[in-house]
């Protein structure tokens, strides 16, 4: 990022809420879409920004377990 002129940037994640989208992880009975900190199903987006708050990079949705 210091390439890009940065001295730092920002690093957050959010989870998008979707409809229940059961698939069991490798833990037997727990759904990897489970989110337990937002009790809620989810995706887990994360998100680099420049200062500005711009984004300069944006992952694949993951289920909320990882």
């Amino acid at each position: 990022m210091i390439e890009a002129g940065h001295e730092h940037v920002g690093l957050d994640g959010i989870l998008i809420p979707i409809d229940k989208a059961h698939v069991e992880g490798p833990t037997k009975g727990v759904d990897l879409w489970w989110s337990g900190k937002h009790a809620a199903h989810g995706g887990n987006i994360q998100v680099v920004s420049a200062p500005d708050g711009f984004p300069m990079w944006v992952s694949d949705v993951r289920p909320s377990r990882y």
